[in-house]
């Protein structure tokens, strides 16, 4: 059986490097099946294993990785600011690259399904070819987030005081280093959704696994890219390619039936499941086992069909 690293490759979008992973499908009768993934916010194609592991039992999963995340050079080191709609514009070339004019479906998680938004209505030419999206708890606005007022505040206001190319700096250079992000992180264990359920060897390997994660994203893209999330603001373009969202239950930052109705406003036709889990994501390091319970049955249903 092959390593999930030799599934991986590299690849090139408007001359920045980054990597791609191909997994076929474990099932041969839907190696045809053509499934596109984008990961989210604070994420790459390692982080997503398991995930990818499930979608694979339904087709062949290509995940490129999103400029400025997953090891990839950022836009801005091309003159570009990585707003949602330029990363929507490196996944169209991707798209039409690796795809030519092939029908495929696609999956979005989180930020990635923003990107997935914005990329259908900038290019309503993809309708007829993108044949359906699963949203992995994906967002629309920013009315949508249910965590305090004062978290929410103080999110933006950190976000705000890095953002910037120098200050930025900064923040890479003295608030990622490995001891202080595993300081913080270990004094907020006992109550963190990531760490709560971790015994210590396992809490040490998702502390390491974090650093990793920390460093692959580019910091200046990454702080851009979550200001954005906060202060979402989806225009109500509407979208008529099907749209499965897959709701998290136990969701800790958007507001499910907010989110639903939001969706409604933009896609033309929706349906719901809902992923039992106790966190807006998988842990740094989940096992396809462990991941199975975010790919629900409907979404392996639509996926396969």
């Amino acid at each position: 059986m092959s390593e999930f690293a030799d599934f991986i490759s590299p690849m090139t979008i408007q001359g920045l490097k980054g990597r791609k992973l191909i997994m076929s499908s474990s099932d041969p009768q839907k190696k045809d099946n053509q499934i596109l993934m984008l990961y989210g916010l604070h994420a790459s194609i390692e982080r997503m294993q398991g995930i990818i592991e499930n979608i694979a039992d339904e087709g062949t999963v290509t995940v490129p990785d999103i400029p400025g995340f997953g090891g990839m050079q950022s836009l801005y080191s091309i003159g570009i600011t990585p707003t949602a709609d330029a990363l929507a514009e490196s996944i169209y070339l991707f798209i039409k690259e690796h795809y030519g004019d092939k029908k495929f479906k696609a999956v979005g998680m989180s930020y990635g399904f923003v990107i997935l938004t914005r990329l259908l209505q900038n290019h309503p030419d993809l309708k007829n070819q993108m044949t359906l999206i699963v949203s992995l708890a994906g967002l629309t606005d920013q009315d949508e987030f249910i965590v305090s007022k004062f978290k929410y505040l103080s999110w933006v206001g950190i976000l705000k005081t890095f953002n910037g190319k120098y200050r930025s700096w900064v923040f890479k250079n003295v608030f990622l280093q490995p001891f202080i992000l595993k300081t913080i992180y270990r004094v907020q264990a006992a109550n963190h959704p990531k760490f709560m359920d971790a015994d210590k060897v396992e809490l040490n390997k998702r502390l390491d696994y974090e650093v990793y994660l920390w460093h692959a994203n580019e910091p200046r893209t990454y702080i851009l890219a979550t200001l954005d999330v906060l202060q979402l603001k989806t225009p109500q373009i509407k979208v008529t390619v099907p749209l499965l969202h897959v709701a998290i239950d136990s969701d800790q930052y958007v507001d499910h039936d907010l989110v639903l109705n939001n969706l409604k406003k933009i896609y033309g036709n929706v349906t719901e499941t809902k992923a039992h889990m106790s966190n807006h994501a998988p842990t740094v390091i989940s096992s396809k086992k462990d991941a199975a319970p975010f790919i629900p049955l409907k979404a392996r249903q639509m996926l396969s069909a």
